[in-house]
């Protein structure tokens, strides 16, 4: 069952432009699909979000098909510090990471500085730029 974790410029991009929405098409057909973001996507997203875009952000939560991942775990919080001073993350960065790694999903990410990190990592992908995937 493939779990796609998704960063905020992505979850934007679906709000607004929807470049990434061939990437997106092709995945509606895998068997088990998950859809997930982190809590601190949602906090960046809210943070910089126009009333279409939080509308947008609402509507998906509502409908209970995007899952939220929290900040709840001690090891994520261990394993992001080791990973930031590492791999020079954001604190954010490497919190999303390290959580998307206990939950073994596969990263989606428009910011090519975080991907070529993230790939050092666990599975990521540019679904802007990514048509093969």
């Amino acid at each position: 069952m493939a779990f796609y974790l998704i960063d905020t410029n992505i979850l934007i991009d679906l709000a607004g432009k929807r470049q990434s929405t061939p990437f997106f098409d092709r995945l509606i057909d895998e068997p088990g699909l998950r859809l997930g973001t982190h809590i601190l996507c949602l906090a960046e997203y809210m943070a910089g979000a126009s009333s279409h875009e939080e509308a947008f952000l609402n509507k998906w939560l509502e409908s209970g098909e995007l899952e939220i991942i929290y900040l709840d775990a001690i090891d994520d919080a261990i394993r992001a510090g080791k990973w930031r001073r590492q791999y020079s993350l954001t604190l954010p960065d490497a919190l999303i990471l390290a959580s998307a790694a206990r939950f073994k999903a596969h990263l989606l990410t428009n910011d090519d500085v975080f991907l070529k990190k993230a790939k050092t990592l666990l599975a990521a992908t540019d679904p802007m730029t990514d048509l093969n995937h």
